[in-house]
């Protein structure tokens, strides 16, 4: 998850491909946070990329 995080992905994109709830995605990236394994990072839960080609095909269902 830290590395999705780190990434660029928003929780969303994150809580679908880690097949969690978006709630249980968003607690943990606070737990990290308060932890200090991840950081503050621009747009914060949202993100600034898009998923690649290798996401978008596990986002779809397609192995």
């Amino acid at each position: 998850m830290d590395e999705l995080w780190k990434s660029g992905l928003s929780v969303e994109i994150i809580a679908k491909l880690a097949e969690r709830p978006l709630s249980e995605v968003i607690m943990l990236v606070i737990d990290r946070q308060l932890l200090g394994a991840i950081h503050d990072r621009p747009n914060g839960f949202v993100g600034w990329r898009e998923p690649n080609a290798s996401e978008r095909l596990k986002l779809e269902g397609t192995p």
